[in-house]
């Protein structure tokens, strides 16, 4: 197994085989679930030092929009991040961001980047797009930067 793999809340550890099913099966393979729990973990530090100006919510949003997790209620992201991140109170999940983003129809690259238009989408839109670079090592297709 690899060593990238670490334990999860409870003492239990990850493996590709136990990777949750709200995954899509790619990310449950085992080298790219440890380069995904490894981007997760980084993505943590950055919103617990403020280094960013992201959200859980925005992060939701980029992993569904972009397949790597099937769309599920914020419950269940609190618990598949505080998974993949030891000693992370799911709290400190649920209780960052605004999910309404979540339920927005269309996917974050849909958004506007015009903030005459539509000064917060543009926001939204910027905050996901850098997220969404934090994933490229794990993506199937090529982010490109939009600021």
């Amino acid at each position: 197994m690899l060593t990238a793999i670490h334990e999860i809340q409870g003492g239990q550890v990850i493996s590709a085989s136990a990777m949750p099913k709200e995954f899509m099966p790619h990310y449950r393979l085992e080298d790219v679930a440890s380069q995904l729990i490894e981007i997760v973990r980084q993505i943590d530090t950055k919103i617990a030092t403020r280094q960013e100006n992201w959200d859980w919510a925005h992060v939701m949003k980029v992993m569904i929009d972009e397949g790597i997790i099937m769309h599920v209620v914020p419950n269940k992201f609190d618990q598949l991040v505080c998974s993949m991140i030891p000693g992370k109170g799911r709290d400190t999940v649920r209780k960052n961001g605004d999910y309404t983003i979540v339920m927005r129809p269309e996917p974050w690259t849909q958004w506007t980047s015009q903030s005459h238009l539509n000064p917060r989408e543009a926001e939204d839109r910027m905050v996901c797009n850098m997220i969404a670079l934090e994933f490229q090592p794990v993506l199937r297709r090529k982010i490109v930067i939009e600021y």
